[in-house]
């Protein structure tokens, strides 16, 4: 249990640098124009810069592939070119990489059996999500096709998946059909609601969570992190074993 991180609830307004033990963010919406993230490259490189600022080393980003935002390799990849570009104009020590949040759906199962060019988090990791609203009917079959190619993947935010209810046998399931989690910081502090901060806390307790990432779509969630963060927390994002540093760092 993480009984050691309930044991100081007092807040503080310096976590300027909450993300230093961390190093690696897996999630993080910074390709201009093509999601729901950063709208131009003006905001992408201010968001970069403040990431920086919280100690991040090294950003892996990860742009929407989905229904609504039917994001190629090529739209993603030139705007890494184009972002990276700017980073180098101005002499931001970071270092910006490119994967992708891919949506669990019918198009997404199908270009698995067409043995498309998938954009992966090294070692061949990919990043997937789910709908908000109910447990895509092919869950299942996604990640067993996923395995048998030769990919691992990271299911994004589970703890914001309110249809299972914080039931941990829903969460289990996926674990034993080889699926990681990442765990968003803001959920643990209560931004997406109590019940997406109870579950997070619960998957933690039961050491279910891989990889905590920013999920940092535009300044207010830089915001949140730094207004809403608690010392628990803080110690939490110290303390706890994410494998983002040993796994994608380097």
């Amino acid at each position: 249990m993480l009984e050691f991180f309930f044991s100081n609830r007092k807040k503080t307004s310096d976590f300027d640098t909450c993300f230093q033990a961390i190093e690696v963010d897996i999630h993080s919406h910074l390709i201009p124009k093509i999601d729901d993230g950063a709208p131009d490259v003006l905001t992408s490189i201010s968001l970069i810069r403040q990431m920086r600022d919280l100690g991040l080393k090294k950003i892996i980003t990860t742009p929407h592939v989905s229904e609504l935002y039917p994001n190629t390799n090529d739209s993603v990849l030139d705007g890494l070119i184009q972002v990276n570009q700017q980073i180098k104009l101005e002499g931001i020590d970071i270092e910006l990489s490119v994967a992708a949040e891919y949506m669990v759906n019918d198009i997404f199962e199908q270009a698995i059996l067409d043995n498309e060019t998938l954009l992966t988090l090294p070692q061949n990791h990919i990043l997937i999500e789910m709908p908000q609203l109910s447990e895509p009917v092919n869950i299942y079959r996604v990640l067993a096709l996923l395995n048998d190619k030769g990919y691992t993947p990271i299911l994004a935010h589970p703890e914001r998946y309110r249809f299972y209810n914080r039931d941990i046998i829903f969460y289990e399931k996926l674990k034993r059909s080889g699926c990681l989690f990442q765990m968003n910081a803001l959920s643990i502090l209560g931004y997406y609601g109590h019940s997406v901060r109870e579950c997070a806390w619960l998957l933690l307790n039961n050491k279910m969570i891989d990889f905590v990432g920013s999920d940092i779509h535009h300044f207010g969630h830089i915001k949140a992190l730094k207004k809403s963060m608690t010392l628990e927390s803080q110690r939490l994002l110290d303390s706890y074993p994410f494998k983002n540093k040993t796994v994608f760092g380097g």
